[in-house]
């Protein structure tokens, strides 16, 4: 029952985020985590999401110029080992609670009806710096960090083939770390973690092809409300999860 699960949870998330561009952890680590516990759960996406964005971005409809997502991507890369020593050095349910807040303010500003109007802006360095950091921050310190840079490329605005198309190039990028932290790490030895894996990936290519055919369907509004619910969606997670561990 377990394995049929997983294998479920794997193609769901791989097709939401093949059709907007992101939300595999988001979907996947809150319910994973009740039945083969966090560092199995992160390993498992430390695979899916990187291949999902590796695979996505040349078969992008609209593929946007790599440079518009590298730079962001190994600034990630360079603040995620910081983001490891907060988690260690810092109580995770504050953590939590900090960036549930943060999140939640953040969709609420750029998701506003005037920030959707926004579209096509020059990228601005110190926004690039501010995406970039807080990615690998956030990955580093909760394992999902995604959201930073969900709402840079919002701002940075363009039709939804390019939205997704920068955070395939993004992920594809920043993500290709994880499975090496998490082999050094031991992870794929422990329970049957990597058996999981190997499941998920035929789950994956499924869930894409799947994704693949939605997103054809979806415009640039539907997409950007798709991302704003799975936003809200993390910050709630993240702030009930935290004052249930607090209080």
């Amino acid at each position: 029952m377990e394995f049929f699960l997983i294998a479920f949870l794997v193609f769901l998330a791989t097709t939401v985020q093949t059709s907007i561009g992101f939300g595999s952890a988001i979907l996947f680590i809150p319910i994973a985590t009740l039945f083969i516990g966090v560092s199995s759960s992160a390993a498992i996406m430390f695979v899916v999401v990187p291949l999902t964005a590796t695979i996505m971005y040349p078969l992008a409809s609209e593929r946007t110029p790599i440079k518009d997502s590298l730079l962001p991507a190994v600034i990630s890369l360079v603040t995620f080992p910081f983001g490891l020593l907060i988690l260690i050095n810092t109580d995770e349910s504050f953590l939590r609670l900090c960036v549930g807040i943060v999140v939640l303010i953040a969709v609420i500003i750029s998701y506003s009806s005037k920030g959707m109007q926004q579209t096509n802006n020059d990228p601005e360095l110190l926004r690039i710096i501010l995406a970039g950091s807080l990615s690998g921050l956030m990955r580093g310190a909760l394992g999902m960090g995604g959201a930073p840079a969900v709402l840079y490329f919002n701002w940075l605005g363009g039709t939804a083939n390019q939205y997704r198309s920068r955070l395939y190039g993004f992920t594809m990028t920043s993500g290709a770390i994880g499975p090496i932290i998490a082999a050094l790490g031991g992870i794929y030895n422990e329970n049957n973690t990597f058996a999981l894996v190997v499941l998920a990936l035929p789950m994956t290519i499924i869930g894409i092809m799947t994704g693949k055919y939605v997103s054809t369907r979806l415009n640039r509004k539907t997409v950007q409300k798709s991302s704003a619910t799975l936003l809200l969606m993390m910050s709630l997670i993240a702030i009930y999860t935290a004052t249930s561990s607090l209080i």
